[in-house]
C-alpha cells in the first residue's frame, strides 16, 4: 500500500491530467444525447434581445418578462451563434450544450485547484473534483442547465479568487477577483453573496492576524475599496439592461429574485403545494435524497469537525476556524438561511442551490480529512477496521453512482438515493421527475422513428415537450405536428408533471412507448390514432 502511495505521488501531475482528459472526452461524447429543458428557450431569449439592444439598438429587451435576468452568459452564448453563423435550431442548442458544459468543466479544474489550496494536498483536489462530476444530478444539468449550473461554475471561480485575494492581498487580485464577481451576479444576482462574503472574510482575517499581519490596515482598505468599485462598474457594464437606470433596475432585480413571479403547484412529500408556500425543509430534504449517500455521511463528519472547532472557540475565545473553513460555512449556510428569511420562491427541487454543492463536498473534503487523521494510539486496531469500512463504503458508493450515470444515459438528472423511496411508484407519487421535460426529445424520435406518415399530430402534457421538437433532425420537425387538442392528436406524450394528471392520461392499453430509470416511469407516447 506505501509502494502505491508513493506511486501516486511521484506521477500525481499524470494521474490528475487522465482525470480531466477522461472527462473532457466524456463530455464531448455526450453532449449532443440531452433534451431541451423548458428554460433554455427563454434563456436564449434574454441573450438574444441584450444582442439586438446592443448592436441594433432594439428595446424589445425592455418588454421582456425576464428582462431582469444577467446576460454574462447567454448574450456570449448568442455572439457565438451569430459568429457561427447558425441558422437551425438543432445545431444552436447543440452548440449552448457544448458551451454549458465546457463552463462547467473548466469550473471543476477551478475546484481542483480550490480544493488543493484548502487542503494543501493535489489528491484532496482530485477527489473533490471527482465528487463533483459523480453528482448525477449535477454532471447531467451541466449540459442544459445554463443558469443554475452555470451560476455553480462562476461560483467556484468567485470563491477561488476570493482565496487567492486573501493570500496574496494585491491589487491584481483585487482586479481579477472584482470582475470574476461582477460576472457571478451577471449570471444570478444571487451572486452579490460573493462580495458579502469577500467583506466578512476580509474582516475575520484581518482582525484573527492584527499581530501578524504584513499588509499595512490603509493598503487592505485600498484593496478591498478597490475590488468593490471595479465589482460595482462591471456589474452594470456586462448587464445592458441596467445601463440606463443602474442603480433602480437593479434593486428591481433582486427584489424580483426574493419573490419570484411563479406560484405554481410543486409536488412534495406526495402533496401539491404552491411555490410560495413550501415549508422550510423543502431544500434539505431534496438535498438529501439526491444526493449520493457516501458524500452525505461524509458531510456530516466535517460538519461535525466545524462545530467542535466552533464550540472551542466560543469556550477559549479565540477563533479555532481557518478563514477558509468560515467562508465554506458562509457557501453552505447563508444562502439556505437567505432563503428561509427572505421567503423565498423555490421549486424544481433544489437547483436554485446548486451553487452551494461545491462547499457541501468541502465539507465532505473535511469530513475525509478527519477519518485519515483518526488517533492512532490505543484504539489502533478499531480505528484501522473503522477507517477501512469507511474507504470501502464510499469506493463502492462510487462505483454505484458511476454504474447509475452510464445505464441512465441521459436521465442522470432523475437520480434519487434509498431515502426517496423503495421502488419507483413511491417515487413518482412524492417528488417532481423529469421536472424540465428532457425526456420528450427521446419520446418524439420514436414517434418519428416508428410512424411513416407525412404528418403526425403530437398532443404534449403539459406543453413543455414541445421545445424539444428543435432539437430533432429538419425532416422529423416537419413531419412532427402540435396540436392544443388531445381528440385532434395521433400520439399523447406525457411526464407525469402537474396535479391532474392521472385524468388527463389515456387508458394504459394505449402506451406504446416509455424510459424508466431506475423502475422510476418518467415518459410515456400513447397512440390515439
Amino acid at each position: 500500500m506505501q509502494k502505491l502511495f508513493l506511486l501516486c505521488e511521484r506521477n500525481r501531475r499524470g494521474i490528475t491530467a487522465l482525470f480531466f482528459i477522461i472527462f473532457l472526452f466524456a463530455g464531448l461524447a455526450v453532449y449532443k444525447d440531452y433534451g431541451i429543458s423548458c428554460d433554455e428557450t427563454r434563456d436564449r431569449y434574454v441573450g438574444l434581445f441584450s444582442f439586438n439592444y446592443i448592436f441594433h439598438g432594439d428595446r424589445h429587451l425592455f418588454k421582456f418578462i425576464d428582462r431582469d435576468y444577467g446576460v454574462a452568459f447567454h448574450l456570449p452564448m448568442v455572439i457565438a451563434e451569430k459568429a457561427l453563423g447558425l441558422k437551425d435550431m438543432r445545431d444552436v442548442f447543440f452548440m449552448r450544450h457544448l458551451l454549458t458544459f465546457l463552463a462547467f468543466y473548466s469550473s471543476v479544474i477551478i475546484f481542483y485547484f480550490l480544493c488543493k489550496k484548502i487542503f494543501n494536498n493535489w489528491k484532496y483536489g482530485l477527489v473533490g473534483s471527482l465528487f463533483l462530476v459523480l453528482s448525477p444530478r449535477i454532471f447531467a444539468d451541466s449540459f442544459y442547465n445554463s443558469k443554475d449550473l452555470v451560476f455553480l461554475s462562476a461560483f467556484i471561480g468567485g470563491i477561488y479568487t476570493l482565496v487567492l485575494l486573501l493570500d496574496k492581498k494585491k491589487f491584481l487580485y483585487a482586479v481579477i477577483h472584482g470582475i470574476v464577481s461582477a460576472i457571478v451576479i451577471n449570471i444570478r444576482i444571487l451572486g452579490v453573496l460573493i462580495p458579502f462574503f469577500t467583506v466578512c472574510a476580509f474582516l475575520v482575517d484581518t482582525a484573527a492576524s492584527k499581530k501578524s499581519v504584513s499588509v499595512k490596515p490603509r493598503t487592505l482598505f485600498s484593496i478591498i475599496s478597490s475590488y468593490i468599485c471595479i465589482c460595482v462598474v462591471c456589474t452594470v457594464l456586462f448587464w445592458p439592461w441596467l445601463w440606463e437606470d443602474p442603480l433602480h433596475r437593479f434593486i428591481q432585480a433582486f427584489a424580483n429574485m426574493s419573490k419570484f413571479r411563479w406560484d405554481g403547484p410543486v409536488l412534495y412529500l406526495g402533496q401539491y403545494i404552491p411555490a410560495s408556500k413550501l415549508p422550510w425543509h423543502y431544500m434539505p430534504v431534496w438535498m438529501l435524497v439526491t444526493t449520493p449517500l457516501a458524500y452525505t455521511f461524509l458531510f456530516f463528519i466535517g460538519l461535525f469537525n466545524f462545530g467542535k472547532n466552533i464550540i472551542s472557540s466560543l469556550r477559549h475565545r479565540c477563533c479555532e476556524l481557518s478563514i477558509h473553513q468560515i467562508i465554506i460555512i458562509m457557501w453552505f449556510f447563508a444562502p439556505l438561511c437567505a432563503i428561509v428569511l427572505l421567503r423565498s420562491i423555490v421549486y424544481d427541487g433544489w437547483r436554485h442551490l446548486y451553487f452551494i454543492y461545491p462547499a457541501f463536498l468541502l465539507t465532505a473534503l473535511a469530513g475525509i480529512a478527519c477519518v485519515s487523521q483518526m488517533p492512532r494510539g490505543a484504539f489502533t486496531r478499531p480505528g484501522k477496521i473503522f477507517r477501512a469500512s469507511v474507504w470501502c463504503c464510499i469506493a463502492l458508493n462510487l462505483i454505484s453512482t458511476l454504474f447509475f450515470m452510464t445505464v441512465s444515459h441521459p436521465y442522470q438528472n432523475v437520480y434519487f438515493n434509498v431515502f426517496a423511496g423503495h421502488n419507483g411508484e413511491s417515487i413518482r407519487d412524492n417528488f417532481e421527475l423529469d421536472y424540465w421535460g428532457l425526456s420528450y426529445r427521446q419520446g418524439l424520435e420514436y414517434i418519428a422513428q416508428s410512424d411513416t406518415r407525412r404528418e403526425i399530430k403530437v398532443f404534449f402534457l403539459p406543453w413543455v415537450g414541445m421545445y424539444n421538437l428543435s432539437i430533432l433532425p429538419e425532416a422529423d420537425r416537419k413531419r412532427l405536428v402540435q396540436v392544443d387538442d388531445k381528440n385532434d392528436a395521433d400520439y399523447f406524450i406525457g411526464n407525469f408533471r402537474g396535479p391532474d394528471w392521472r385524468k388527463e392520461y389515456p387508458s394504459e392499453d394505449k402506451e406504446v412507448y416509455s424510459i424508466e430509470v431506475s423502475g422510476i416511469k418518467i415518459l410515456s407516447v400513447y397512440k390515439l390514432k
